[in-house]
C-alpha cells in the first residue's frame, strides 16, 4: 500500500507535521504544506520511492 502523507519537520517553529501526499504526486511537482504550529505555509517536492510492489513511497521532502 502507498504511504498517503508526508511527515516533516518545519523550518520556521521546528514543529513535526503530517501532510497528505497527493494523488498523482512525483518528485518533479511542488506541494504546498501548511504547519499546524505557525500556520506558515512552505512549499516542498516530495522524495518518492517505488516500494517491491511498484506503488509510491514518500521517503522525505525538498524544500523549495
Amino acid at each position: 500500500m502507498a504511504q498517503k502523507e508526508i511527515v516533516w519537520t518545519c523550518p520556521s517553529c521546528r514543529l513535526r507535521n503530517t501532510s497528505e501526499l497527493p494523488a498523482g504526486a512525483s518528485a518533479q511537482k511542488t506541494v504546498a504544506v501548511r504547519c499546524k504550529g505557525c500556520e506558515r505555509e512552505h512549499n516542498v517536492s516530495p522524495a518518492l520511492a517505488l516500494t517491491s510492489d511498484g506503488t509510491k513511497k514518500s521517503v522525505g521532502v525538498t524544500w523549495l
